[in-house]
């Protein structure tokens, strides 16, 4: 299993923890509570699932560029770090594909703050995923035998 926590492969299953995570999870909660009767668009799954694509490649090349060993031996301080930076990416990303210009569109004294939105909410949920998926990476980790180590 631990060859599974670092280089390509561990890339991999990182990238699949956010695109479940940022897809089911943050997907669902748009679903639940901002659009719970799907008058917008009702694809919000599969458009966080996209962002954790994203977020999740990112996340793994700043963890991998800043020298880290496995997953699970990285420390809290630079996977935050990393999820900090991976969420202003996605935010900047998100304002140069103009998906911030629908944002309070019946307010338009609102519009100048949009941008500032949009990087603190990928900011925020790219923090809780590279935590989340750092602790579920551990959880791996410490579910090991050392029988099963040893093959």
């Amino acid at each position: 299993m631990k060859k599974w926590l670092s280089g390509f492969r561990g890339a991999v299953a990182m990238t699949l923890t956010w695109i479940v995570g940022w897809g089911v999870g943050f997907g669902g909660l748009m679903e639940a509570f901002v659009d719970p009767h799907g008058e917008l668009v009702d694809i919000w799954p599969a458009l966080m699932a996209f962002a954790g694509f994203i977020g999740g490649t990112v996340f793994c090349a700043l963890l991998l560029m800043s020298g880290s060993r496995r997953f699970d031996q990285v420390s809290h301080g630079r996977i935050a770090t990393c999820g900090v930076m991976t969420g202003l990416i996605l935010g900047v990303l998100a304002i140069a594909m103009g998906l911030t210009s629908d944002i309070a569109i019946d307010q338009p004294e609102r519009r100048p703050m949009a941008p500032a939105v949009m990087i603190g909410i990928t900011t925020a949920l790219s923090a809780v995923a590279a935590i989340g998926s750092a602790l579920f990476f551990r959880l791996l980790a410490k579910g090991e035998t050392p029988a099963v180590a040893s093959r």
